[in-house]
């Protein structure tokens, strides 16, 4: 989910819920519906995670049917619009690639704390990451990268990288679709083994 919020920011959240099938589909609605009552700002970001953190382990200690029995990585960020800074916390999901136009260099934000659902009371830190013009940045879920073709060779994190400098002059919606059609292409009609899920923004 990507939201502009009323100060002219942007709050994003991407997930992966460990599992499949019906029980992770009900899990990603509870974090849906969990952010939804949230607000996106710059002190609010670890407080949005810890707010799911404190759902999904809500009943932890409950035998029975009522026990939510799955956890899930994600990302949770703002950016200040205004002073180009990204506020963040990566609990335990693949890092944001940022790719620097200017350098033609990407470096990676790797998780600063532990997949939500897991630890009950546990805090999530809100890191600070100061950003500059001509940058992309992409949040994907392992459904991309661990792509298998028939030669169950795996997409990897270099064709990504390839596809996002390759079209860098594109807009962020082109930037995601080729990825997508490079994936796809990759694969050569392999049968998705894991969901897929893409947000690029460029500054």
């Amino acid at each position: 989910m990507v939201e502009k919020t009323p100060d002219e920011g942007a709050g994003m959240i991407i997930a992966d819920v460990s599992g499949k099938g019906i029980p992770a589909a009900l899990v990603a609605m509870l974090i849906h519906t969990v952010v939804k009552t949230q607000e996106f700002t710059k002190i609010s970001v670890g407080s949005i995670v810890k707010k799911i953190n404190e759902v999904m382990t809500l009943n932890q200690s409950v035998s029975g049917f009522t026990r939510i029995s799955s956890f899930a990585t994600l990302f949770c960020g703002y950016i200040d619009c205004g002073s180009n800074t990204l506020y963040y916390n990566n609990a335990g999901h693949m890092p944001m690639l940022i790719f620097d136009r200017a350098k033609s260099r990407f470096e990676y934000l790797p998780p600063n704390s532990k997949p939500v659902g897991l630890f009950p009371e546990f805090e999530y830190p809100t890191a600070v990451k100061k950003l500059a013009r001509n940058r992309i940045l992409t949040l994907f879920s392992d459904g991309i990268t661990e792509a298998i073709n028939l030669k169950d060779e795996e997409f990897g994190q270099e064709r990504l990288e390839a596809v996002i400098s390759g079209n860098e002059g594109k807009a962020a919606r082109e930037i995601a679709t080729r990825i997508i059609d490079e994936v796809t292409r990759f694969t050569e009609g392999r049968e998705q083994f894991d969901d897929i899920t893409l947000i690029v923004i460029k500054l």
